[in-house]
């Protein structure tokens, strides 16, 4: 009987000996490890980088061109006052950002230079002087000011890929040639205030065109516009103010 009771002792302890060697010590979670309900840091976004600026109209006007990434720019014009007709586009001092065309004194950089794609024409400039952006190929979007009252001659011509500008709420004139050859040109933001537009202002457009107008219908209708603006005649016009 003593025999059959210290076997079975014998067998519980076999069994809490068994239990204690197959427990292992938790390990604590490193630091390393991915926790499911744990925010993965995001990385910061880089500011802005200035890459080159200057002055205009003995420092009423500045501009600044910044970039935050190694291939594509905004330009940004800043101050009071009008910008001043230019004879070419090529007297533009920001010209050598304007697209990666090998030509003039463009071939004096390096193939991965900054173009610009965008530009802000920011509160307190009146108008865009003749050329003053003409040619920027790069171009995508234009953001204009309420202040700004006149598109000069030419002042947008030739910016190829240009999509969209956008602003402008106080400009009354438009004058010839203005956006000839913006070709993609889609959409734009028109003043109720504006009375003129000059010959071909929007010649050259490939596609329909889509006007944002701040006034009303009736305003509309008496814009006076000169020949070769069928694109702009044709446009499907929005009236947000009515």
């Amino acid at each position: 009987m003593f025999k059959k009771w210290f076997l079975l002792l014998l067998a519980i302890l076999m069994i809490f000996s068994l239990a204690a060697c197959n427990k292992q010590d938790p390990t604590p979670p490193s630091n390393d490890d991915p926790t499911p309900n744990k925010p993965t840091p995001s990385t910061p976004k880089a500011e802005p980088t200035l890459v080159d600026s200057g002055a205009l109209q003995n420092g009423a006007i500045t501009w600044e061109l910044y970039t935050d990434d190694s291939m594509t720019g905004t330009l940004y014009l800043k101050g009071s006052g009008a910008l001043e007709d230019l004879e070419s586009a090529e007297d533009q001092p920001w010209w050598i950002y304007g697209d990666d065309r090998i030509y003039g004194d463009r071939n004096l950089m390096e193939n991965d230079i900054v173009l610009i794609t965008a530009i802000v024409v920011e509160e307190g400039i009146t108008k865009l002087g003749e050329n003053t952006l003409a040619e920027q190929e790069s171009v995508t979007s234009i953001t204009l000011p309420s202040t700004l009252t006149v598109l000069s001659n030419a002042c947008l011509k030739d910016c190829k890929n240009l999509r969209t500008v956008s602003g402008g709420t106080g400009i009354t004139l438009i004058e010839a040639n203005a956006l000839k050859y913006c070709t993609v040109l889609e959409s734009i933001e028109l003043s109720s205030k504006l009375t003129e537009v000059g010959e071909s202002a929007f010649g050259g457009l490939q596609r329909a065109l889509s006007v944002r107008f701040h006034g009303t219908e009736a305003q509309w209708s008496a814009i006076t516009v000169a020949l070769g603006n069928e694109k702009l005649t044709s446009a499907t016009v929005l009236y947000p103010t009515e």
